[in-house]
């Protein structure tokens, strides 16, 4: 009877290829989970005290007034560019900012909830860089005013963290590939040793055996073996 070649290795590199598969995709779970959690919990943080710091500049704007003979819009904004606090100032529609360079439009949405007498913000890049605007309207004032706070340290943190995990991931799916074809190796082994004692008595050699090296379904396989033997 002609003997069917078999490809040796095959079951060794699925089981390794199962198990870094499982590892890979725990890990990358972990570290997604972990990433999002972070920027969750930096972005919130980040809110917290840019609303905390709005309701107090806002409190103390309370009945600021640029009617004729009162205090100019441009005077107004001054005191925060000394302070290096970048703010924009709207008066009847047109925008006063504390800093020339950050003059953006303030979404629709956002000067819509400020109208509620409430503090509304608004995520968004200005020439490439995160901004948090955030502001409404001063109390028994008709002006709004808006802070605006660069986020650009949160994101190369993000980025950074980001790397990291990345990192991380692959030298766990590089461990894994190596103990995956250890741990293979090491569990088909008794099946390799079975399938050589299987073709030593086909070639005539009666007093082959197996050891019976464990209590388990291998060491049970094994015995059985040795008694059809």
């Amino acid at each position: 009877m002609a003997h069917r070649h078999v490809r040796t290795g095959r079951l060794r590199r699925r089981l390794t290829v199962a198990f870094v598969l499982a590892v890979a995709l725990s890990a990358g779970v972990l570290a997604a989970v972990s990433y999002f959690l972070v920027r969750e919990s930096r972005l919130r943080d980040s809110l917290a005290r840019a609303e905390r710091q709005a309701r107090i500049d806002l409190t103390l704007a309370a009945g600021v007034s640029f009617e004729a003979g009162g205090a100019s819009p441009e005077d107004f904004v001054q005191a925060y560019r000394e302070r290096e606090v970048d703010a924009v100032l709207v008066v009847d529609g047109t925008r006063y900012p504390s800093n020339p360079r950050v003059n953006p439009a303030i979404p629709a949405d956002v000067r819509a909830v400020a109208a509620n007498d409430q503090v509304a913000f608004r995520r968004f890049e200005i020439t490439g860089i995160p901004f948090l605007v955030i502001g409404g309207h001063p109390p028994r004032s008709t002006a709004e005013l808006y802070f605006l706070h660069s986020e650009v340290g949160i994101h190369r943190d993000l980025r950074f963290l980001g790397l990291v995990l990345a990192g991380g991931w692959a030298g766990v799916v590089l461990v894994a590939g190596l103990a995956g074809r250890a741990l293979a190796g090491r569990t088909l082994e008794p099946v390799a040793a079975a399938s050589r004692a299987a073709r030593s008595i086909a070639e005539g050699l009666l007093a082959t055996r197996l050891p019976v090296g464990s209590a388990d379904e291998f060491g049970a396989w094994a015995a059985s073996f040795n008694e059809m033997a």
